[in-house]
């Protein structure tokens, strides 16, 4: 994670000083690359955990495009050694239920 920080605070400091010189660049960013590095780097740090991270995702059905982000988010998990769940309600689903739902997985420990 330093070294993406290190790379953003010096590019910072590149645009600032040609502005300030009256000069204008475009900085491009590689998504992939970025998201490649902080990938690594939440890896490493998983890894070393004595407990592996387990996470639950609720969703309550309907919404296509929720579908596509919570499969990204699985697969994420995935990369980066993290324990993934997803538990998926009814669309018509009570507040109350889904409350219970949450505070019951809130406080599962595993």
């Amino acid at each position: 994670m330093k070294l993406l920080s290190d790379c953003y605070n010096a590019g910072s400091k590149i645009l600032q000083k040609l502005e300030n010189e009256g000069r204008h660049m475009t900085l491009i960013l590689d998504g992939k690359a970025t998201a490649a590095i902080r990938k690594q780097s939440l890896a490493a740090q998983v890894a070393i955990l004595t407990h592996a991270p387990k996470l639950v995702v609720v969703q309550v059905a309907g919404e296509a495009a929720a579908d596509r982000y919570v499969k990204a988010i699985g697969r994420i998990c995935g990369d980066v050694g993290v324990g993934y769940e997803l538990v998926v309600l009814p669309s018509d689903v009570a507040q109350a239920t889904l409350n219970t739902t949450v505070r019951r997985l809130s406080d599962d420990a595993s």
